[in-house]
């Protein structure tokens, strides 16, 4: 499997979506707070992942995913056509969509699969796709170090869960 080590650049990067209340005297109004994440493109991955809290085992410790603060975060039970397509799942109590996700270098990660909101934002316009199937990863397991440089990685592979 190859990978690309390109971080993306500035005018073109992978961003999270949450909102957050904001509640003042007399008014409360919701913000659209929008978070930027790096990521390595890799041709020889087909899944979106990115670190997620909590993640003892993880590199990055301050570029973590929190799902708890969006509101666009939507775990995959065991039966979505998403899960399925991986080789390696197995279901939660909750039926949640739990993964192990294997490179050809014999490194891994471990996480739970959902979907989520993707922009794609280069200061004149932003294009937001929604509903893009995320490995959120709680376990970078024995991880390429060359992938370790940044907290994420976008699947340009092939396959049925590659952006």
């Amino acid at each position: 499997s190859s990978v690309l080590n390109v971080v993306l650049p500035p005018h073109h990067f992978l961003v999270c979506q949450y909102y957050q209340h904001d509640l003042q005297p007399r008014d409360a109004w919701l913000r659209r707070v929008s978070l930027l994440y790096w990521a390595t493109l890799g041709t020889g991955s087909d899944l979106i992942w990115t670190t997620c809290c909590p993640c003892d085992s993880c590199s990055s410790q301050t570029s973590m995913f929190d799902p708890l603060q969006s509101c666009t975060y939507k775990s995959q039970s065991c039966s979505t056509s998403s899960c399925m397509e991986l080789d390696d799942h197995v279901c939660t109590i909750n039926q949640l969509c739990e993964f192990i996700y294997s490179y050809g270098d014999k490194s891994f990660i471990k996480g739970t699969l959902a979907t989520n909101t993707l922009l794609f934002d280069d200061d004149a316009s932003t294009i937001e796709l929604q509903g893009i199937v995320f490995g959120f990863v709680h376990n970078e397991g024995t991880l390429n170090p060359n992938l370790l440089e940044v907290p994420g990685l976008v699947g340009l592979g092939g396959g049925p869960l590659s952006l």
